[in-house]
């Protein structure tokens, strides 16, 4: 899938990333000009948001920071903490928390209603 992002200005678009398999489903800011985004592949994938010369927002493929695994069925929520330190991502009826320079899943809550 393809993440477009429109300025809130005057919303034009000023952003196209993309390189994500399947559909995408959520995704959050982070701090330092990154965005997460996760979805039906079951990974979450950061990405840095760079300024072109223009002054307007870039992300594309090339942009990829990390790609984290840890999840079997398809991520359905994305939340972060307000530093960035910690990402927790829904799926399959759990929560999994990560940390965005890390790899894999660091604390799991299961079997949640």
């Amino acid at each position: 899938g393809t993440v477009k992002i429109w300025g809130a200005a005057d919303y034009k678009p000023i952003a196209n990333i993309d390189g994500n398999v399947g559909a995408i489903a959520c995704l959050v800011f982070l701090p330092n000009d990154q965005l997460a985004v996760a979805g039906e592949e079951g990974n979450i994938r950061i990405y840095r948001l760079s300024e072109s010369r223009s002054g307007n927002l870039t992300g594309v493929n090339s942009n990829l920071v990390r790609n984290i695994g840890g999840n079997r069925n398809a991520i359905v929520s994305l939340a972060a903490s307000t530093r960035g330190a910690m990402i927790a991502a829904g799926a399959d009826r759990s929560v999994r928390l990560f940390e965005p320079n890390g790899g894999g899943p660091r604390h799991t809550v299961a079997d949640l209603p």
